[in-house]
C-alpha cells in the first residue's frame, strides 16, 4: 500500500500528529495541506487509509516507549 518512502515521509514529517493530540480528519488535512509531499499523499490515499497508518504508527510508538 505505502511505499517505503511514503511511509517514512508520514512518520518523519507528521510525527507531531502521531505523538500529540487527536488523530482527526481536520487536523491531518491541515497538516498535509501544508507541504507538497502532504498534498501528494492526500491525492494518492483516502483519509481513512492515512488515519489508519497514523494510528498504527502511534501504537508502535507507545509499544516501543513502554518496553524500555
Amino acid at each position: 500500500m505505502y511505499s517505503a518512502v511514503e511511509a517514512q515521509d508520514l512518520i518523519e514529517k507528521y510525527d507531531g500528529v502521531t505523538k500529540t493530540g487527536p488523530i482527526s480528519h481536520d487536523r491531518i488535512k491541515e497538516v498535509l495541506n501544508s507541504s507538497q509531499s502532504g498534498l501528494e499523499i492526500l491525492e494518492k490515499f483516502t483519509m481513512a487509509q492515512i488515519i489508519n497508518r497514523l494510528k498504527y504508527e502511534r501504537k508502535k510508538l507507545l509499544l516501543f516507549s513502554g518496553s524500555k
